[in-house]
């Protein structure tokens, strides 16, 4: 159950609240909330809320809140967006999605926007700063990640946009995350040993974005640099590419191609850690203005090698040596939809998951998991 109230204040602010339940047999969330949305001086606004949450889930209760404050500017060239959420370990949202407890984190963020002229090359250039902290909510002495990064942008005459990214970022290995870790050595198994704060994470990217042509849109990113192999708790190095073409043939007919592709490399010896490859292709079609069809097939091609420490030796979790993963997975979704007035429409969907032990030959697939959605509704008019 979900049950929302707002009240306007004025001619642009809002006082609001929330109340949500979910209920399964004995065990529940339940959760309540206000929020305050102020505007002030034509471009501001600020954001104030609370909520605080109940779960009771196999005989275990747990409570905490969920607290938010935000200050916002929406200038032409000038803007920004500075916050902080305070999220408690127990908070438990069950009819929304939270999707990380137990931190404060707080972020700075500015926008600056430069115009040229109608023939100039360069039609708008500008970016992004971020600065952002995030700190452990029980403990919040020092921050245990945290970064600063600069977002610079343009588009030129015709269409064509160029983004890119500078990132300079920190991380902290949290130790609940390696409870029943250990290391094998030669004749003997010893306790893993977590290391420090991983510094000075530079990585950046580059995409390029084209016009939006009648027929046609596509665009391209490459990003790279370190970033931590959390599971390892060791320095990595990172290389991801993404492209998507999204084709217009007709008026009805839409398709989109999407590409991702990302590998993970040990600094310690530049092995590979693991590498993704994941296509996905989405059509649509409007067949009337009541009627549309959708179709998405995506591929996950995913494979890690055994876990091991900075030193090379083998990690065992719960005493059992890491084997690695491979996962070659491909995921298939209809959606029919029959809408002929407002508030009345039909729904069909089916979507299937199938598994195969070698990536992309598609002769050995074997269905894991199968799913039907229906959803009717009907307006009746009095």
């Amino acid at each position: 159950g979900v049950m929302r109230l707002r009240r306007d204040l004025g001619q642009n602010s809002t006082l609001g609240g929330v109340l949500t339940t979910r209920e399964d047999g004995d065990d529940h969330s339940r959760l309540a909330g206000a929020d305050l949305r102020l505007y002030h001086s034509r471009l501001y606004f600020v954001e104030l809320q609370a909520v605080q949450s109940w779960t009771d889930s196999a005989g275990s209760t747990r409570s905490d809140p969920f607290l938010s404050v935000t200050w916002d500017r929406t200038g032409r060239q000038w803007g920004f967006n500075y916050g902080v959420n305070a999220v408690g370990e127990g908070f438990n949202a069950a009819a929304g999605f939270v999707n990380r407890t137990g931190v404060i984190d707080a972020h700075i963020f500015n926008r600056l926007s430069f115009y040229g002229d109608q023939d100039d090359l360069i039609q708008t250039w500008g970016g992004f700063s971020r600065i952002q902290r995030i700190w452990d909510y029980r403990d919040p002495a020092g921050a245990i990640e945290g970064g600063e990064s600069l977002y610079p942008s343009a588009t030129l005459r015709g269409g064509w946009r160029l983004s890119g990214a500078i990132n300079r970022d920190f991380f902290t290995y949290q130790p609940e995350f390696y409870q029943g870790f250990s290391v094998e050595l030669p004749g003997d198994t010893v306790a893993f040993t977590l290391p420090g704060r991983e510094n000075n994470q530079w990585n950046g990217s580059f995409g390029l974005t084209t016009p939006t042509w009648r027929a046609v849109t596509a665009n391209v990113a490459v990003s790279w640099g370190k970033t931590p192999i959390f599971v390892e708790a060791a320095p990595g190095s990172m290389l991801g590419l993404t492209g998507t073409v999204e084709l217009r043939p007709t008026a009805g007919l839409r398709a989109t191609a999407q590409l991702a592709r990302l590998t993970l490399q040990r600094s310690r010896d530049d092995s590979r850690f693991s590498r993704e490859t994941i296509p996905r292709l989405k059509l649509e079609y409007q067949l009337s203005r009541a009627i549309f069809f959708r179709l998405v097939g995506q591929y996950t091609a995913r494979e890690r090698s055994p876990l091991v420490d900075r030193s090379g030796n083998p990690i065992l979790i719960g005493g059992v040596k890491d084997e690695g993963s491979t996962t070659n997975e491909l995921r298939m979704d209809w959606l029919f939809s029959y809408r002929p007035i407002p508030g009345t429409l039909v729904y069909l969907g089916y979507g299937s998951t199938m598994e195969e032990s070698r990536q992309f030959r598609f002769s050995d697939l074997e269905r894991s998991v199968d799913g039907f959605f229906a959803k009717v509704s009907y307006v009746f008019r009095m």
